[in-house]
């Protein structure tokens, strides 16, 4: 009888485990998927630096058009426009890469073309100087304000004496800055140099020396070379 009663107490429990199947619990994971969304990055637009609002771009005719045009320029039969610019009367000469028949250069210079003075020069240039480092439109790569002193040390340098005797120097150089509009970035290829020149009165059989300041405004994509001369 207890073999029995044993027996049967080995078989209720071993039923009792058979039942009691583990129970598995699916865990699901939700990954969430990060999207990242395409930056946008335009292209910088390459786009060709301007004198007075005309861009120094396309054929010497059609640019010289516009300065007369829009700017109320003269051309008269020495070649030469004549007009306005920063409130001084200037003399202009358009240069243009023949080979490109695009304009390369526009040298403004004051006019009349000889001035004695040289403070007359010094005060202009220094002028022009502040004029363009305040301008967001530029960025300063070399220049200074100028006294006297500077122009003995120029006239007396002789790197700066040209074939025909004159004095020919570079005071400063500005580079077209770029500008950012609406995301996109504007590169402009192009420059001003203020150059100071310098006229023997002894050269010329003047009476006295005389001093001149050109302004170059150089579009560097359209950039002349020995074609022009």
């Amino acid at each position: 009888m207890k073999k029995f009663l044993l027996l049967l107490f080995m078989l209720l429990t071993l039923q009792s485990f058979a039942a009691e199947e583990p129970v598995i619990e699916e865990v699901t994971t939700v990954v969430e998927e990060t999207v990242v969304k395409p930056t946008y990055n335009p292209q910088p637009i390459y786009a060709p630096p301007t004198f007075l609002g005309i861009p120094i771009d396309g054929s010497k005719s059609w640019f010289e058009s516009q300065l007369i045009k829009k700017r109320g320029f003269i051309k008269q039969e020495d070649g030469y426009l004549y007009g306005k610019f920063n409130g001084n009367d200037v003399a202009l000469v358009v240069f243009e890469n023949k080979a490109k028949h695009l304009v390369s250069l526009v040298r403004v210079s004051y006019y009349p073309y000889f001035y004695s003075s040289a403070q007359f020069l010094i005060r202009k240039h220094n002028d022009l100087f502040v004029g363009f480092s305040k301008s967001p439109k530029y960025k300063r790569i070399k220049g200074k304000f100028l006294n006297y002193s500077d122009i003995v040390t120029i006239i007396k340098d002789p790197a700066n004496l040209t074939d025909t005797g004159d004095v020919l120097a570079e005071l400063d150089y500005f580079s077209f800055a770029n500008r950012v509009e609406d995301g996109i970035t504007y590169v402009y290829n192009g420059c001003v140099t203020i150059e100071m020149i310098f006229f023997s009165a002894e050269l010329y059989g003047m009476q006295s020396d005389k001093y001149n300041l050109f302004l170059n405004y150089y579009n560097l994509d359209n950039a002349y070379d020995n074609s022009d001369l």
